[in-house]
């Protein structure tokens, strides 16, 4: 897809953030349910974590947990949090949001990131509910870690800024959006 043939524009990107944000996320009934579920502690400190609810309903976070000396993910199901499968690539500094691919499947996708010796990364992970892979989302167009994402509707998600080796001062306002239905990137307006 190129930037021309884009079926979204900005204008809608931040109209769909603000009513997503103004009617979905913030009513008191969402917060309310939200706070019931997420009480108790996780059971070790972690770093550089990212999280989201999968499927709606469960919280999972993965980030590199202190103590055990790796990156991991865990889920609260049941009153507890357990650890599930962890991403193929270790990563922090990562974002998260779930997409709905062309198969109708929901993936959670954690997008770059960074890892020590690896630096700045452009592969994504889905996670399914079951196992991460590398394989169902296409990988960033650059690497970057510290970015943001942003879910603009079940199929589309938008990455924007962030740290990335490609630009002088280290930090880009690059933008770009990952569209479920085709499993591709398009860039945004700066570049």
């Amino acid at each position: 897809m190129t930037k021309s043939s884009a079926n979204f524009s900005f204008t809608k990107v931040i109209f769909s953030i603000f009513d997503k944000l103004s009617f979905d996320i913030l009513t008191p009934n969402h917060f309310n349910s939200m706070f019931e579920t997420l009480i108790a502690d996780l059971p070790t400190s972690y770093d550089a974590a990212t999280g989201q609810l999968f499927g709606g309903k469960t919280p999972i976070i993965c980030g590199c947990f202190l103590f055990i000396n790796s990156c991991k993910c865990m889920a609260y199901e049941d009153g507890q949090w357990s650890f599930i499968a962890s991403f193929n690539q270790p990563r922090v500094l990562a974002p998260s949001a779930t997409v709905t691919l062309s198969s109708g499947e929901e993936v959670m996708v954690v997008s770059g990131g960074s890892y020590e010796s690896a630096g700045d990364l452009a592969s994504v992970e889905a996670f399914d509910g079951q196992s991460w892979s590398l394989d169902k989302v296409a990988p960033l167009p650059r690497e970057v870690s510290e970015h943001c994402m942003i879910k603009v509707d079940d199929s589309v998600l938008m990455t924007i800024g962030g740290q990335s080796i490609e630009f002088s001062n280290g930090i880009t306002n690059s933008s770009n959006f990952y569209d479920g239905n085709t499993n591709s990137w398009t860039p945004g307006f700066n570049d």
